[in-house]
């Protein structure tokens, strides 16, 4: 899996959490040839694992389930449903930080949506990459990683590369990993 970045959707409307936990460690004994349940640990910062070779991360939002795999480096996910009615900007007001917010009030309102969303994502995706509680990651300035600009991330983050996927089926998502990935597949359950 090293070149390739195995992603899962799973459409479950009724958000069933035993759905979703069934769901997670069939594509976990699959990754890791095992013919019995995993036990998920968490870290102190409350990251998930198990103590095979495989690093894993799970989101979801309104129903849909995204499962991401990587066999050599820690990996976040989340997934976001693309509200247009969202208050983009009175959110990022109060969370995010001044440059990513002063990007925002120059866009007309649908690419906005769309950057936030992007912002949003990398941020949580980001959270879920290390572990942690999302709101010591909101203020973070991600804005040259999402623009795919050059400039880097905050030391802390050094390395980390985000890779997101826009209008899909009306979600965004990001996936952030410590790697480049030359290719994403994207699989879909039920």
């Amino acid at each position: 899996m090293s070149d390739v970045l195995k992603i899962w959707v799973h459409y479950n409307p009724t958000e069933c959490r035993d759905q979703s936990a069934q769901v997670l460690q069939k594509l976990l004994m699959h990754y890791t040839n095992s013919h019995q349940p995993l036990k998920i640990m968490r870290t102190e910062k409350g990251k998930p694992f198990v103590h095979e070779a495989i690093e894993f991360s799970y989101s979801h939002s309104r129903g849909v389930y995204v499962y991401c795999f990587s066999d050599s480096s820690s990996v976040g996910v989340d997934i976001e449903k693309i509200d247009t009615q969202r208050p983009c900007l009175k959110l990022a007001r109060r969370y995010f930080h001044k440059q990513e917010l002063m990007q925002l009030e120059k866009l007309p309102a649908q690419a906005r949506t769309q950057l936030f969303f992007r912002l949003w994502t990398a941020k949580e995706a980001l959270c879920k990459y290390e572990g942690g509680v999302l709101w010591s990651y909101l203020g973070v300035n991600l804005l040259s990683q999402v623009n795919d600009m050059p400039s880097a991330l905050h030391q802390q983050f050094a390395g980390i590369r985000f890779y997101p996927v826009l209008r899909f089926n009306g979600f965004s998502f990001t996936v952030a990993i410590k790697r480049d990935v030359k290719n994403c597949v994207i699989n879909r359950l039920g």
